[in-house]
């Protein structure tokens, strides 16, 4: 019972830092003073796909990096709903159409 209530309750709290309003000033967050374990986090991410990246190159194997394309997108709108993880219609678009160039050496 504890379980499914604290699933709920994490559930219910990454709604509420996900939703956003259209009329406030965003600002850079800064992660490193008051969350250090999570600025780490983000720096592995980064050493990671580095690490993934160059293997992969090393092996001549071929990888799409959605990435700049969803970041470029989210300049216009949000690709990702606030609510789930998943991208939205406009997210999986900015995907196949990223993948399209790759595939008709557009890319």
């Amino acid at each position: 019972m504890l379980k499914k209530r604290y699933a709920r309750w994490m559930y219910d709290w990454e709604t509420r830092l996900t939703m956003r309003d259209e009329n406030r000033v965003v600002r850079p967050l800064e992660w490193g003073d008051k969350y250090p374990r999570l600025a780490d986090a983000v720096r592995q991410e980064d050493t990671v796909r580095d690490m993934i990246s160059g293997f992969l190159h090393q092996n001549n194997i071929e990888a799409i990096n959605l990435l700049p394309a969803l970041e470029a997108d989210a300049e216009e709108r949000d690709p990702y709903p606030h609510t789930d993880m998943h991208p939205t219609k406009e997210g999986y678009r900015v995907i196949a159409d990223t993948i399209n160039h790759y595939l008709h050496g557009a890319y």
